[in-house]
């Protein structure tokens, strides 16, 4: 049995709203020792909603594999005063799911908390989905610090030359962008890039 997040009635699963607003899950019967989930996490609805569902199919007896694309909370992957360490809230909602397979996971960091409380949890890095593209690119460019280790990574298997680390700002409050910065190059450097 496959289970869909984006549509749970496919699978005969239904989620209604209290009106306190939280959810409640009625499961059908389930004959299946195998269920697998294609998580889909664009929301924190979407989250809530997985998360109740696992409940029920654990207190059924079943333990789900799941395959989440992306894995929320990853970005917030270190701990820090007077902030959420999320990824590990994130992880603990998973604990009692028989698999986990993420598609390249924020951070080396955000996998080791991941790996640590989750079991049978696999990565696919994302460049799994790229065609050859060996030598068809100049730079790859790191949006920040942080994601010089994943442009590094995927450089080396595009055969990319040059990995580029830009800058940006965020406000801890907001979570908004600023500052962005491009490293210093020369014109023609730029212009043989266009």
């Amino acid at each position: 049995m496959i289970i869909d997040t984006d549509n749970y009635e496919l699978s005969d699963i239904k989620i209604i709203p209290f009106p306190g607003g939280e959810w409640h899950v009625e499961l059908p019967t389930i004959p299946f020792k195998h269920v697998h989930i294609w998580a889909k996490m664009r929301t924190w609805t979407d989250w809530g909603k997985l998360k109740f569902v696992l409940s029920a199919l654990v207190h059924d007896g079943v333990r789900p594999y799941v395959f989440m694309p992306y894995v929320p909370g990853a970005r917030q992957d270190r701990i820090q005063a007077k902030f959420a360490y999320s990824i590990e809230e994130y992880a603990h909602d998973l604990w009692n799911v028989a698999g986990l397979t993420a598609v390249d996971v924020h951070s080396q960091a955000a996998e080791d908390v991941l790996g640590e409380r989750v079991q049978n949890f696999h990565v696919l890095p994302v460049t799994t989905y790229f065609p050859d593209l060996s030598n068809e690119f100049d730079i790859v460019l790191a949006a920040d610090k942080g994601a010089v280790e994943r442009a590094n990574q995927v450089a080396r298997i595009i055969n990319c030359p040059r990995v580029v680390k830009c800058e940006k700002e965020r406000d801890p409050k907001t979570g908004k962008l600023s500052g962005f910065k491009l490293p210093e190059m020369e014109n023609r450097e730029w212009d043989r890039l266009r």
